[in-house]
């Protein structure tokens, strides 16, 4: 009953056109993306250089869901006060910011040392 209805929904003109500007708006970005870095997937490392940003973008959002946790010193975050809770995310965009510096001196630095 419930698989049926929900086809029904799924099927129907409002859903769709509903979905419409989604699908629009992917296309347009995987587009964008792909004109970006069209010279990187045109080598063999492209599939590597994927598989990095991939594996980085979840090791990182999990370090920082860890930093946040042990930051904010409370094992039912639920039930944390909200104190605990701000002093997480203080901790959270702390780190996040040292990264970018790090990053920013590692881009620089190699920068420096071509030329």
């Amino acid at each position: 009953m419930v698989s049926a209805r929900l086809t029904r929904s799924l099927n129907s003109c409002a859903t769709v056109n509903a979905c419409r500007p989604v699908r629009v708006s992917t296309h347009s970005r995987s587009k964008s993306g792909a004109a970006s870095a069209c010279a990187l997937r045109a080598t063999a490392d492209s599939n590597l250089l994927n598989l990095a940003r991939n594996l980085g973008l979840v090791t990182g959002a999990a370090a920082m869901g860890a930093v946040f946790a042990h930051a904010a010193g409370a094992s039912d975050i639920t039930a944390a006060p909200p104190a605990a809770v701000a002093a997480g995310l203080q901790v959270t965009f702390m780190a996040a910011a040292a990264l970018i510096v790090v990053a920013l001196a590692i881009g620089i630095a190699s920068r420096v040392l071509r030329a």
